[in-house]
């Protein structure tokens, strides 16, 4: 299922017209129509409402599938793995040798 299938399936699902839904993100109803036939992408911003409106969560918009046949938003926990920790550990670990180097070529640029 595209993008485009499931704008129009949360769309329908919700009995809006194009119309409808283009007026509650402030587009016109031909965006609408572009983006139910895969010819144009929203833009984040509108990705974000069409989310809000729809109840859903952005992964389950833009990547599916849906799990639930009624396009309800999943209830998920949250667990932060070993991976996670291990990845934001590397990122500290480089914005600290960064800071580092910056601060010795100040000090060598000084002398």
């Amino acid at each position: 299922m595209t993008l485009g299938n499931r704008i129009t399936a949360l769309r329908s699902r919700n009995h809006m017209s194009q119309g409808d839904l283009a007026e509650r993100l402030g587009v016109s109803r031909q965006s609408v129509s572009k983006w139910e036939t895969d010819t144009s992408v929203p833009d984040l911003d509108k990705l974000i409402a069409l989310s809000d409106l729809f109840q859903v969560s952005l992964d389950q918009l833009i990547r599916g599938p849906l799990q639930d046949p009624n396009m309800a938003p999943s209830k998920k926990v949250h667990t932060e793995s070993t991976n996670t920790r291990s990845t934001e550990n590397d990122v500290t670990l480089q914005n600290k040798i960064g800071a580092l180097c910056i601060i010795t070529s100040i000090l060598l640029a000084l002398i």
